[in-house]
């Protein structure tokens, strides 16, 4: 993802959506052979037989008992809801159930994006043994890395770990459409692999370690996601069983991702021990009974449904209601309302092919609440994007021509006037590769290349302040319906945000917020901000400033709308002398 200013801009994330292949890495099979497919053309299958299926289910103590034993949830269900279930099973089968829908809150230790630092400390025989002959030393790599673990969690934690650290995602083999030994023996001797590689590798590890894992295949919702799935399953995940119930965990997802062609690790935690109500989401699997929740979710059902992404729970958000599908319809203002908790801001935007369309988002807050606003200006389909933004210590993302042309330059300065030390430019350009076809230079991951990283971090807080990554957490798509004909284009239906107003966690505009103004007009304008102290118009070179109200502690001004004007913007300074954009409205036609 990439900056515009910072780190990830709207524009280079509009750029990501129309790309088929920015997304998580993704397998398919088809028929008897394993291929990986894009995840954005998708077809839709027949409706399930649930009736079929539930008359050949022979409802017994030693079945009952073996879905216990497996997590098939559906099973269970279909056996409660049976007629006249026999009582002492149905309370068994009922503790199930409700031992899969319960959240467990001790989880969130392992949900850090951070790596645990003993993937690094590996002796260095095993390190490199293990590359060689992984027969030989996987077991020696898992003794080593389970010794000391507090739960069989922290094992699969660290196993997922060094999965992550030392295995790229085969974009290479992805894109021939030939996928081939992806047993684990083979990954680990080429480092690569696709997501069957991946899902084989955690499953050999936590056998060494006597943990039960298996593979699970199905479909998932990627970036591009169309609304439809494909016939046949697209991805393959991992699940585990701790403490008597089967967790769920992707890491594929959790390596990186792929823009364009390339390969970009970035390590997380995303889809590491989530519910199986929140993987269904974005991971839907091929049986019912690897759902692990019931009532099982139909392909129809996880088609509709938004696509939502790990990182959407890690951070705490909630929907406030279950109103927002992944294909909508609106008259007016559509309005998206999700909780919020946590040091980061919520934002939306809406989309075309070409990018987001200026002035048709809006964000209002109060208090843990956020309601997302949309319009959309005419009968096309556009996408919605709900973001969370949170400071960087540097951006992961830069394009070619601002590396180039802005970074570069500026590091050189600062060696020049002894601001940074020859080793710590060395840090810099070593910490970017180059990827021509994309028009980017990206970031080499490495959470554990501390002195390299405190350089990244001292250089980019001299070339830019504040800087901010911005991750995509929820999609959908939205269109007018029938009898509406949008806000009209060119226009703007909300106020414009600058990048500034954005990144900004503490304001808000109050009024107006009408991206239109008529000239001539007398208008109030009111803003609560905890981040800047003076707030100004420029009009004709005359500064039009904003006063505090004594009572509510925003910031007020009433201006009458300038008839020789088309634009109006709004300025902000936190120390009284350096003032940046920060809202823009349009005045008349």
């Amino acid at each position: 993802m990439t900056p515009k200013k910072l780190i990830l801009s709207f524009v280079a994330l509009a750029m990501l959506f129309s790309n088929a292949f920015a997304a998580k890495s993704k397998s398919a099979k088809q028929k008897n052979s394993v291929s990986e497919q894009s995840k954005i053309t998708k077809i839709p299958m027949p409706a399930r037989s649930s009736e079929k299926k539930v008359e050949a289910m022979i409802f017994d103590e030693a079945h009952i008992n073996a879905a216990i034993e497996d997590g098939n949830c559906a099973f269970l269900y279909a056996f409660a809801q049976s007629e006249n279930p026999d009582s002492v099973l149905l309370a068994k089968a009922n503790g199930t159930l409700k031992f899969y829908t319960r959240k467990s809150a001790s989880l969130s230790q392992f949900h850090t994006d951070k790596m645990d630092g003993k993937v690094r400390r590996v002796p260095a025989e095993i390190a490199e043994g293990v590359f060689k002959n992984p027969q030989e030393f996987l077991p020696q790599l898992v003794a080593f890395l389970a010794n000391g673990a507090q739960s069989d969690f922290a094992k699969v934690k660290i196993f997922h770990d060094w999965i992550c650290d030392n295995i790229a995602y085969d974009s290479e083999m992805y894109f021939s459409g030939r996928i081939y030994m992806q047993d684990y023996a083979s990954v680990i001797k080429k480092r690569k692999a696709v997501c069957a590689g991946y899902a084989a590798c955690i499953n050999a590890m936590c056998s060494l370690a006597g943990i039960k894992s298996k593979t699970i295949s199905g479909f998932s919702k990627g970036a591009g996601f169309s609304g439809k799935i494909g016939q046949y399953p697209d991805h393959d995940w991992n699940a585990v069983k701790i403490n008597g119930r089967w967790y769920l965990l992707d890491a594929t997802w959790d390596a990186g991702y792929l823009d364009y062609k390339t390969f970009v690790k970035r390590y997380s935690t995303q889809y590491l021990f989530w519910d199986a109500r929140t993987f269904l989401y974005s991971h839907l699997a091929q049986k019912d009974s690897e759902q692990f929740f019931a009532p099982s979710l139909s392909k129809e059902q996880f088609e509709s449904e938004p696509k939502i992404e790990g990182k959407f729970f890690q951070k705490g958000l909630s929907l406030t209601d279950d109103k927002l599908h992944f294909s909508n319809e609106t008259s007016a203002e559509f309005e998206v309302r999700i909780k919020a908790n946590g040091n980061f801001f919520v934002t939306n935007e809406l989309f075309d092919k070409q990018g987001f369309i200026q002035g048709a988002a809006w964000t209002k807050r109060r208090g843990g609440e956020i309601t997302l606003c949309y319009d959309v200006p005419d009968g096309a389909e556009y996408q919605g994007g709900i973001f969370v933004q949170e400071n960087s210590p540097f951006p992961f993302m830069i394009s070619i021509s601002e590396f180039e042309g802005k970074w570069i330059p500026a590091v050189e300065k600062f060696l020049a006037e002894k601001k940074i030390t020859q080793k710590e430019k060395e840090y810099f350009e070593g910490a970017y590769f180059k990827v021509e076809e994309n028009r980017r230079y990206y970031l080499a991951d490495d959470q554990f290349a501390t002195t390299r990283n405190a350089a990244l971090a001292k250089i980019a807080k001299l070339v830019e302040q504040g800087i901010v990554h911005t991750d995509s957490v929820l999609t959908f798509n939205l269109k007018a319906a029938a009898d509406y004909a949008g806000f009209g284009q060119g226009h703007l239906k909300y106020p414009s945000r600058h990048i500034t107003y954005n990144n900004a966690t503490n304001t808000e505009l109050i009024a107006p917020l009408a991206g239109k103004l008529e000239p001539g007009t007398k208008q109030k304008f009111e803003i609560r901000s905890g981040n800047f102290t003076k707030f100004a118009f420029i009009i004709k070179d005359e500064w039009h400033f904003f006063e505090k109200n004594a009572d509510s502690g925003n910031f007020e001004i009433e201006l009458e709308i300038p008839n020789d004007e088309e634009r109006l913007q709004l300025y902000a300074s936190s120390n009284g002398k350096n003032y940046n954009s920060l809202l823009e409205w349009n005045l008349g036609e």
